[in-house]
Parts: C-alpha cells; sequence; structure tokens
C-alpha cells in the first residue's frame, strides 16, 4: 500500500511538472485519486475479510456450497473432465482461488459416497492461511474400475479449521517424563485399545 502511495505522489509531481493547461491537470488528478481511492477501499476489505472467520475465494469455475446448511464440508468440484484409472492419482483443477481467515487452515478431505462406492480417496490436503494460489485436489482410485470425472462433478470437501499457531518448545528429556505422566494413556500405540477376541 505504501509503495502503491509513493507510486501515485510521484506521479502528480510528474504531472504538476508537465506543461499542460489546469482543465488537463484536474481530470488527470482526479483519475489518480479515484484509483488510490479504490487500492486503500480494497485493502481496507481484505484486512476485514482474514479478521472474519469466513473463507473468501474467487472461482473461474464452480462455487463452494454446503448440501445442508449444518455440513462441516464445502462440496468442491472438478473444473476438467478426466478418466482417473485403478491406482492412478491425479491433481485435479477446481478453478477455486481462496482468501482464509487469520489463524484457519483449510483442510481436503474425500466425501465418503465416493470412498465407499469406488474407493476415491484424496492425497494431500492442508492449504495454510498464506496460500492464496490455485486450490486442486489430489485424488487416488483405490478401487477395481475406472472412475470417470466430468466437469462440475463434486470430488472432495474443504473444512474450515481453527488452528493454534504456537511454536513448540523443545524441553528436556526429565521434563518430557514428568508431563508424559499425567496423560492417561501412555505410549499405548498402534491397535492397543482394540477389542480383545478370545
Amino acid at each position: 500500500m505504501v509503495a502503491t502511495i509513493i507510486v501515485v505522489g510521484i506521479s502528480i509531481y510528474l504531472i504538476n511538472k508537465m506543461d499542460k493547461d489546469v482543465s488537463e491537470h484536474t481530470t488527470v488528478l482526479n483519475k489518480l485519486t479515484g484509483f488510490i481511492n479504490e487500492i486503500v477501499k480494497n485493502i481496507q476489505y481484505m484486512q476485514n475479510a482474514r479478521n472474519l472467520k469466513k473463507l473468501y475465494y474467487y472461482s473461474s469455475a464452480g462455487d463452494l456450497n454446503r448440501a445442508h446448511p449444518t455440513d462441516a464440508g464445502m462440496d468442491i468440484t472438478s473444473a476438467e473432465n478426466y478418466v482417473l484409472k485403478p491406482n492412478e492419482r491425479h491433481l485435479f483443477a477446481t478453478g477455486i482461488f481462496g482468501i482464509l481467515p487469520k489463524g484457519t487452515t483449510v483442510i481436503v478431505k474425500p466425501r465418503s459416497g465416493l470412498a465407499v462406492k469406488y474407493g476415491i480417496n484424496v492425497l494431500a490436503g492442508v492449504v495454510d492461511e498464506g496460500y492464496t494460489g490455485h486450490i486442486q485436489v489430489l485424488l487416488i482410485n483405490h478401487g477395481i474400475e475406472d472412475f470417470d470425472v466430468k466437469i462440475g462433478d463434486k470430488i472432495a470437501q474443504l473444512l474450515l479449521m481453527d488452528v493454534y499457531q504456537t511454536q513448540p518448545e523443545k524441553v528436556a528429556e526429565s521434563l518430557y517424563e514428568t508431563f508424559k505422566t499425567s496423560k492417561d494413556r501412555g505410549e499405548n500405540g498402534f491397535g492397543s485399545s482394540d477389542k480383545k477376541v478370545d
């Protein structure tokens, strides 16, 4: 914003140095004033957008929608036609470009219906707050048949979530051992809570 104001200021100075009549100066200055006001307005809008817990997005293809008001995920659609072969993965274009609110992330999750019926899953899927580029969806076909995707088909869902952005702190082993005793589960890992069958 500061750089833009400086550029506009220099432009105004140069215009004033030019050999033009007052009416021409006024016309050009009015245009520059309108230009800088529009920039300031857009910057203020973006600052407000990042402070609200709302995902703002631009789309060159489909829209983000929830099937029901209480759904956690927002459906995201494909912007391309593609046949996903068994055991193949493909990065699908969606045409969605998002502006995430401050302190949030977007998680790309599979659609349960596609997973159950066709074995379609999502690989990778964390969109960081600072990322403003094209949100694409990496799908893999775990099924045994081709999966035909058409433009506009729902291929995944996006979850907007709060993120704790505190920095991790490294501690001494003795302090770690002290912390560990406060947890019920302890070091019981994979399968430790599975039901035992005699």
